[in-house]
């Protein structure tokens, strides 16, 4: 029974080990799996944020090259239309007040197309301004999202080696305190074994009296034979 009792708690203890060391295996191997998934998913995010980013950027330069081509052309056919006029004006009229006016339309028309070019380059200016401070505010916020997604994905990361450590701790524990109980069991089986011991040596002094007493008897029964 002590054999048993002894093998019964070893192997209970190989049993709590192993799957100690399997739960352990297992958490790791999960917490890997789980981070490697959150940076692939971080990587994703930020691929599809760069590429969404960059043809934002492109319409934005597509359609701002195509408003100035308009406006351009606008312009010229404006100009080209004003001209027309003014050649057709002065062909029909040959007085020299007329040519005065013509001068006169000609000048404002010279300060009508300055003033629409200068309006035009503010304009692209400020749309290009416009698109690189946007630019700017999504490269940015794009960083910072990345930067919370890893640090959010790091103190997942040490909040769940924390927790393994503690598990690994408080099993550990567990184990040592088995291990303790299953020493005191051993003790205590020794001490069973040396009181076993102790009554077998008490078991053969007392056969041994037994005997001596016997033979005492045997002796006396021959000295009453001998006497009758």
């Amino acid at each position: 029974m002590v054999v048993e009792q002894r093998v019964e708690l070893r192997n209970m203890v190989v049993e709590q080990r192993v799957e100690l060391r399997n739960m352990v295996v297992e958490q790791r191997v999960g917490l890997r799996n789980m981070v490697v998934e959150q940076g692939v998913g971080l990587r994703n995010m930020v691929v599809e944020q760069r590429v969404g980013l960059r043809n934002m950027v492109v319409e934005q330069r597509v359609g701002l090259r195509n408003m100035v081509v308009e406006q351009r052309v606008g312009l010229r056919n404006m100009v080209v239309e004003q001209r027309v006029g003014l050649r057709n004006m002065m062909e029909q009229s040959g007085a020299v007040e007329q040519g005065v006016g013509l001068r006169n339309m000609v000048v404002e028309l010279r300060n009508m197309v300055v003033e629409q070019r200068v309006g035009l380059r503010n304009m692209v200016v400020e749309q290009r301004v416009g698109l690189r401070n946007m630019v700017v505010e999504q490269r940015v916020g794009l960083r910072n999202m990345v930067v919370e997604q890893r640090v959010g994905l790091r103190n997942m990361v040490v909040e769940q080696g924390v927790g393994l450590r503690n598990m690994v701790v408080e099993q550990g524990v567990g184990l040592r305190n088995m291990g303790a109980r299953v020493t005191a069991g051993e003790s205590q089986v020794k001490e069973l074994q040396k009181e076993v011991v102790n009554q077998g040596v008490e078991l053969s002094i007392t056969k041994t009296e037994l005997q001596f007493y016997k033979n005492k008897v045997e002796e006396l029964k021959r000295q009453h034979r001998c006497l009758q």
